[in-house]
């Protein structure tokens, strides 16, 4: 994955999430690290990962390469996004 950061014209982009890793394995939660905090903040991730970008981030990639997805397009059609 990282090497294909380097080279992607799309990159990988992730949203703010919680470890729950405790909550996961007690069956409260579905997710390992669900969405939490700002929604509409996206990060950079991989080679060109912003030094502002702090924390954890939950990104979805292809399940074949290439693993990239770029933005989500209901991100861009549907809020107001920052990019970190």
């Amino acid at each position: 994955m990282f090497a294909e950061s380097i080279n992607t014209d799309k990159g990988f982009f992730g949203k703010p999430c919680g470890v729950g890793i405790l909550s996961y394995l007690t069956g409260i939660s579905r997710e390992l690290c669900p969405f939490t905090g700002n929604k509409n903040l996206l990060a950079r991730a991989g080679e060109y990962v912003s030094p502002k970008a702090h924390g954890t981030f939950k990104i979805e990639t292809n399940f074949y390469p290439p693993l990239a997805r770029g933005i989500p397009l209901s991100d861009i059609h549907n809020q107001m996004l920052t990019i970190i």
